[in-house]
């Protein structure tokens, strides 16, 4: 009955904004077109806005006139002193917070979240769940265990909060769609890396888990991998109702968390029962568990590899391409990454990808681009963010009506090269799960790097617990014969001996772990972490 209650509900509030995204994919352009006027003319009196000619733009064309392609680091500058406090600099809007990115690859970004680029974003948020909520009612019988980052990590110079957008909009969220949540907010501030990990299992395992959401696909397995590492000790708390002496949180918390606990000996029986020798999955934690929230492009396929065994049965939904800088996409299906470009959203250009593999000069709007190309993806949007090149490439799979369904493929000059093969990030991960699973091999985590001898080479580091010599020569040389199918380049070099044989690096159990752990300490949201399977600087890993 509540699940119905809810989804009529839900229906409701969004059935006029549902109504013109739908309408608006038979004119994407028109749609679009607005979209950047109401922007730029919102914005025209800004400091950018005056050097950019912003009054003077009535037309897509005008704005390519005015205002070129850029990167974050050119627009640094503005955001630096938008952070010292100075005012009507991108935007006429102050800044409510400054969300972070992941920076898994260097320094974290700081992007302006100003109301009105929040409506877009929460607008296009919102239209995905209702979708979701459509396909998967049964999700609203139970609760949502989801894993997101902390709203405020810390503030800027002049007194604004900064910290990730997962947990911005978690705060933002009304108090009844927060109630749906098994965790409260507070465990995931946690710093600890493993008490936050043994505190969301605490309290999920005692709730009926509908659904798992995670940005990152490598968090749910890491989830289930500490479900396994904890399950004695947490058996132990659930039955006594409490949580252990030695876990490190601060005292209030623990007060909060402790008055809502209870004995329960009966599901502490059920979990001892689980221990017996099995390898126990989330699924046998949850049996109403109805889907599974996470990205499924890109580079993610390395970790859904495992998920028909850590999930039998449970259907996947993507969220889309979403990023700190803005909401792109988001998908109409489950059990795929194809999704609808967020056109009543932000504004979007596209720009084919090179043969060097860089952003070409010409811009295509969303009704210009085809069926089966690649492009990067630039965005204007309310945040200050204009002609904004992400550096992510998109392969254009489909259009409903007249708008592009795009799959994320991969980061722009994502690519390892040494005497020109420009093998790419997307290239290495299909190859190497494709090798994984032909030897059954087991791998925690991998990554491809240089060795620059003579002839120069490429070298494979993985973390394994496999030790079998058959095994692991098998695996490298599985790999070796995937990515020359995938990268006819790479493999002529290999035949000319231009590169060496590949080489096999293995790294100690829990080295990706550990790696997570610090960079989550340096400021990277946990839930969007991301391990780089291209590393072109092998600093940092033993061997």
């Amino acid at each position: 009955m509540i699940e119905n209650l809810l989804y009529f509900a839900l229906r409701t509030v969004l059935n006029r904004s549902w109504n013109e995204l739908i309408l608006a994919t038979s004119e994407p352009a028109r749609m679009q077109s607005a979209r950047l006027l109401d922007i730029i003319s919102r914005n025209q009196d800004t400091a950018f806005g005056r050097e950019h000619g912003f009054s003077g733009i009535r037309c897509v064309r005008d704005l390519r006139e005015r205002v070129p392609v850029r990167s974050y680091e050119e627009f640094e500058p503005y955001i630096k002193r938008m952070r010292l406090g100075e005012e009507n600099l991108l935007t006429a809007e102050t800044p409510e917070i400054f969300c972070r990115t992941s920076g898994s690859m260097g320094e974290p970004k700081f992007i302006p979240v100003t109301l009105s680029f929040y409506e877009e974003f929460s607008k296009m948020q919102k239209m995905w769940q209702r979708k979701l909520v459509a396909d998967h009612r049964e999700m609203l019988r139970g609760k949502i265990l989801s894993v997101m980052s902390p709203e405020i990590d810390g503030y800027t110079e002049c007194g604004t909060p900064y910290g990730a957008m997962s947990g911005h909009c978690y705060r933002r969220q009304y108090p009844i769609t927060q109630a749906r949540y098994a965790v409260p907010y507070e465990v995931m501030c946690i710093r600890d890396f493993e008490a936050k990990y043994y505190l969301i299992l605490r309290l999920a395992l005692e709730q009926n888990v509908t659904a798992l959401a995670a940005m990152n696909p490598g968090t749910l397995l890491l989830l289930g991998k500490k479900l396994r590492t904890y399950l004695p000790r947490l058996a132990r708390d659930i039955h006594d109702g409490a949580i252990e002496r030695e876990m490190q949180i601060e005292s209030c918390l623990r007060r909060l968390l402790e008055d809502r606990l209870r004995p329960d000996k009966k599901r502490a029986r059920e979990i001892e029962t689980l221990c017996n020798g099995r390898d126990i999955r989330l699924t046998d934690m949850w049996k109403n568990l109805s889907v599974i929230l996470t990205w499924q492009g890109g580079s993610a396929g390395f970790y859904l590899r495992e998920f028909p065994r850590c999930f039998p049965g449970v259907p996947l939904r993507d969220f889309g391409l979403v990023a700190t800088e803005g909401y792109f996409s988001f998908p109409l299906w489950s059990n795929t990454p194809n999704a609808l470009l967020a056109i009543t959203g932000h504004f979007f250009e596209f720009f084919e990808v090179g043969p060097d593999g860089n952003r070409a000069d010409v811009a295509h709007e969303c009704e210009e681009i085809e069926k089966g190309k690649d492009y990067f993806i630039v965005v204007t949007t309310s945040g200050g963010l204009y002609r904004y090149d992400i550096c992510d490439i998109v392969t254009v799979v489909d259009f409903y009506n007249k708008t592009p369904v795009i799959v994320f493929k991969q980061k722009g000059g994502n690519t390892i090269s040494i005497t020109g093969e420009k093998v790419t990030e997307a290239q290495v991960t299909e190859a190497f799960r494709v090798a994984a699973q032909s030897w059954m091999t087991v791998i925690d985590g991998f990554t491809v790097t240089l060795r620059l001898s003579d002839p120069p080479s490429y070298v494979l580091v993985v973390e394994t617990t496999e030790r079998r010599e058959e095994a692991l020569a098998g695996l490298l040389a599985a790999f070796e014969c995937e990515l020359r199918l995938r990268n006819i380049e790479y493999a002529a070099k290999r035949d000319s001996q231009r590169l060496g044989a590949p080489s096999l690096r293995l790294l100690e159990p829990g080295f990706f772990e550990e790696r997570r752990k610090q960079r989550v300490k340096q400021g990277v949201p946990d839930g969007q972490y991301k391990v780089p399977h291209i590393m072109k600087d092998a600093g940092g890993i033993p061997g």
